[in-house]
């Protein structure tokens, strides 16, 4: 039976606080675990993100509101993010019924595009100033969804 992870380790909870980060329970937990909310009251520089993605690197999915995204419908989308590994993150977003593929996008872009919408929020505070961090026990992207967006694999990198 795997066990079910319901608080962070406490060694990745002290070296996301030593980035400056708070860590704060969210109202609820995510469909695939737990999630944390990370809280910094200003925008994070690149260094700090770059330092908290490699911590998270695979184990936990990154959400985040991203208030640019264009829609007819909806305005701006829920971002779900995966670190693959030092050089690539695999990104997916979507909104009231609809959803992307996964993307892939560099270590340095995906800074740029967190940063662009650290300020902004959808969802009653929850992504203000936050990125939420969530378990990755459905091992997002899957498998097949990897294949299709990288025709090797990431990992070779």
């Amino acid at each position: 039976m795997e066990q079910e992870i319901t608080v962070l380790p406490e060694q990745l909870y002290k070296d996301i606080q030593a980035l400056g980060f708070q860590i704060n329970p969210c109202d609820r937990d995510g469909i695939n675990g737990i999630e944390k909310q990370l809280y910094m009251d200003r925008i994070p520089d690149d260094h700090t993100l770059k330092q908290l993605f490699r911590l998270v690197r695979r184990d936990y999915t990154l959400h985040f509101w991203d208030a640019f995204h264009r829609t007819i419908s909806d305005p701006g989308a829920y971002c779900e993010a995966v670190v693959l590994n030092r050089f690539t993150v695999s990104y997916m977003e979507g909104n009231h019924g609809w959803s992307s593929d996964w993307k892939k996008i560099s270590i340095k872009k995906f800074i740029r595009f967190v940063q662009k919408n650290w300020e902004k929020d959808m969802s009653g505070g929850k992504y203000q100033n936050a990125i939420v961090l969530e378990d990755n026990r459905y091992h997002l992207p899957r498998k097949k969804q990897r294949k299709a967006v990288f025709p090797c694999d990431p990992d070779q990198k």
